[in-house]
């Protein structure tokens, strides 16, 4: 086992349904860390789900996830690392994106807004009903463009990015890992 040395967090981020909470249950038990997933946190603290709370507005759901943000910070400790995996909105919150800013690694989870509205749309056709954020006249058309924007964002704000297409969760942790391990000791 390649423990993650104390530190730490490493927070995943990317569009939804990229694979954020599988990635990281996987690379959480090949480095000996603690997992968590944000939008549990927030489900636990506030008694609503996220979509529950977006649907009240999203102030709420943003102010729900940055104090999330701001739990999980307080958590960490020199000897649990912790592995965590963000909303696929994170980047669109400040005071989020602000509690983790020097305290933990940010990895994104790359994967093209073709396969993640595919993925949007089974999933929505297995609950009945789309994310609130991607409800009017073309939701491609809305998941396209937000998606476009945040991957940009996304790129510029990670310490690592990661190819999520194609791999399954525990070949894409193996590689989040070996990564993590090259920025640590730069040759």
């Amino acid at each position: 086992m390649a423990r993650i040395e104390p530190l730490q967090l490493i927070t995943l981020v990317g569009p939804k349904h990229v694979g954020k909470t599988s990635v990281g249950k996987a690379l959480a038990r090949l480095s000996g860390a603690n997992f968590f997933d944000l939008d549990s946190i927030i489900e636990e603290r506030t008694g609503l789900s996220p979509r529950a709370l977006f649907e009240r507005s999203p102030e709420t759901f943003r102010t729900a996830e940055a104090e999330a943000a701001v739990w999980i910070v307080g958590e960490l400790r020199q000897d649990a690392p912790i592995v965590l995996a963000a909303g696929g909105g994170l980047i669109d919150n400040p005071p989020a994106m602000r509690a983790f800013s020097g305290k933990s690694i940010l990895v994104y989870l790359e994967l093209d807004p073709k396969r993640t509205w595919e993925r949007i749309r089974a999933a929505a056709e297995r609950s009945g009903t789309l994310p609130p954020f991607l409800r009017g006249d073309d939701p491609e058309g809305i998941h396209r463009a937000l998606h476009e924007r945040r991957a940009a964002e996304y790129r510029r704000a990670a310490d690592l990015t990661v190819d999520a297409a194609g791999s399954s969760p525990a070949e894409i942790a193996a590689l989040v890992l070996k990564k993590l391990r090259e920025l640590r000791s730069p040759c």
